[in-house]
C-alpha cells in the first residue's frame, strides 16, 4: 500500500488516493467499526496497524439510506456516464455494468498481465476488470475507458453488495499509513461523521410512539440507528401538537415550506389516521416528505373488540391500530374496549421495563415495523 488510503472489499480496491489527498468514507462506518485490521504490503507483507472495518449487509443498508438504493443506482450511474461523455464515446450501459460488477470475485486480487498494454496499471482494479471482461473484446485500448475508475464507488460497492454471496464481507478502510506518514497529526482527520443532510427525522402521533421506535432501532438496527433523528411534538416543543389532524397540520405546513430535510411522518392504522394519509395523497409530493401509517398486521385481523359490554372478533386494521399493537402482549388479555387498546399503559410499562432483555421480550412485531418503515422509505426515497 505505501503511504495511500484505500477502500476496499475483500481483495477489490473501490479507491484509493495518495500524497495526503482522500475521500471520507466515514459515513459507511460507525465508532464501533474502528479495530485492528490487515495492512497488506508488497510481497504479503501484512502488519495489523488501526483502522475502519465493516460487514457487507450493514453496509448494505447503510448505503441504501445514504441513497444508493437500486432504484437511485441507474440515475446515478447515467448521470456519470453524461459527465464523462466529454472526454470519451465509450458507453456501457448500465445493465451491462451492473451484470459485470454483479459477478465480480471480490476475492481474487485483479492483476495485470505481462502481455497486456502497461497503460492497465493506471486503471484501478475495477477499470481493469472492465477491460478484461467487455473491453478488450471490443478492441479497445485501455486508455479509452480511463474515465471509468472515476465511477463512484458507492454505486461499485451496493452492486456487489446486492450479491448474496458478498454479504458477509469485510469493507475496510486503511487511513494508519497517512498518519505513519506524518500527513496528518492524528485520527481526527478521520472521525466518523454522519452529514446532517443524511438524517432521516421521524414525527410521530405522540411520545410514547417516538420512545417505542427510537429504542427498538437502538437495538434491533444499531448499524443505522445514527441516521435517524426523532421529533417529538410535545418534549421537543413543550406543546400537546399531538394526534393524527395535527399531525397532518405539521405535515402541510413541512409541505408548503418545501422542506429540504428527508422526514417521515408516521400515522396510526385507525381511522383518523387513515383519513389524514388519504388527505395527504391528495397533495403534490415533495420527494423527500413521505408519510405513511402504521401496517397492516395479520394479528389484527381477528382481534376482541368489546363495545357496550359486548365482545367480537374484527378486522381492526385500519381501524384501531397504534403502536402499542406492535409491542409484547406476554400473557396480557388485550382488546380493543370503547375504541381504545387495552390495557395500553400496561403495555407500555412492560416495554419500557423489559424491551433491553432480548429474551424475555417478543420483538417480531417491532422489527416488522421498523422493516416496513424502512422499505417504505427506500423505496420512496428517489434523488433529485
Amino acid at each position: 500500500m505505501g503511504s495511500s488510503i484505500n477502500l476496499k472489499i475483500n481483495h477489490l480496491e473501490l479507491d484509493c488516493l495518495n500524497n495526503g489527498n482522500f475521500n471520507n468514507h466515514s459515513v459507511l462506518f460507525q465508532k464501533d467499526d474502528k479495530r485492528t485490521i490487515d495492512y497488506i504490503y508488497a510481497d504479503n507483507i501484512v502488519e495489523k496497524k488501526e483502522g475502519y472495518s465493516k460487514k457487507g449487509y450493514e453496509v448494505k443498508d447503510r448505503l441504501d439510506l445514504l441513497g444508493y438504493t437500486l432504484s437511485n443506482l441507474k440515475l446515478k450511474y447515467n448521470n456519470f456516464l453524461t459527465e464523462i461523455s466529454t472526454y470519451t464515446d465509450v458507453n456501457l450501459p448500465f445493465d451491462v455494468f451492473y451484470d459485470a460488477v454483479y459477478k465480480m470475485n471480490i476475492n481474487k486480487t485483479i492483476d495485470c498481465k505481462k502481455d497486456d498494454d502497461y497503460f492497465l496499471l493506471y486503471l484501478g482494479d475495477l477499470g481493469t476488470y472492465l477491460w478484461y471482461e467487455i473491453f478488450k473484446q471490443k478492441g479497445l485500448h485501455p486508455l479509452d475507458i480511463e474515465k471509468f475508475q472515476f465511477v463512484d464507488p458507492y454505486i461499485v460497492l451496493r452492486i456487489i453488495l446486492n450479491n448474496p454471496k458478498n454479504y458477509d464481507s469485510n469493507i475496510n478502510w486503511y487511513y494508519m499509513d497517512y498518519l505513519d506518514a506524518g500527513y496528518y497529526d492524528n485520527d481526527k482527520t478521520f472521525a466518523l461523521n454522519l452529514p446532517f443532510e443524511s438524517k432521516i427525522f421521524i414525527v410521530t402521533e405522540g411520545s410514547t410512539d417516538t420512545l417505542i421506535l427510537k429504542k427498538t432501532i437502538r437495538l434491533l438496527f444499531p448499524h443505522i440507528s445514527d441516521f435517524f433523528e426523532f421529533i417529538d411534538m410535545k418534549g421537543d416543543f413543550k406543546f400537546p401538537l399531538t394526534g393524527a389532524p395535527n399531525l397532518l397540520s405539521f405535515y402541510k405546513a413541512l409541505l408548503k415550506l418545501k422542506i429540504q430535510n428527508k422526514t417521515i411522518f408516521i400515522f396510526d392504522n385507525d381511522k383518523e389516521g387513515v383519513d389524514a394519509t388519504s388527505e395527504i395523497k391528495k397533495l403534490p409530493p415533495l420527494h423527500n416528505l413521505l408519510a405513511l401509517n402504521l401496517p397492516n398486521l395479520k394479528e389484527a385481523n381477528t382481534f376482541p373488540v368489546t363495545t357496550n359490554g359486548l365482545t367480537n372478533l374484527e378486522n381492526i386494521n385500519s381501524k384501531f391500530v397504534t403502536i402499542e399493537n406492535f409491542l409484547d402482549f406476554e400473557t396480557n388479555d388485550v382488546k380493543i374496549l370503547d375504541g381504545k387498546i387495552y390495557p395500553k399503559k400496561k403495555l407500555q410499562d412492560n416495554f419500557k421495563q423489559h424491551a433491553n432483555n432480548f429474551t424475555n421480550y417478543d420483538f417480531d412485531k417491532l422489527k416488522f415495523l421498523i422493516e416496513y418503515i424502512i422499505k417504505k422509505w427506500n423505496t420512496y426515497y428517489v434523488e433529485r
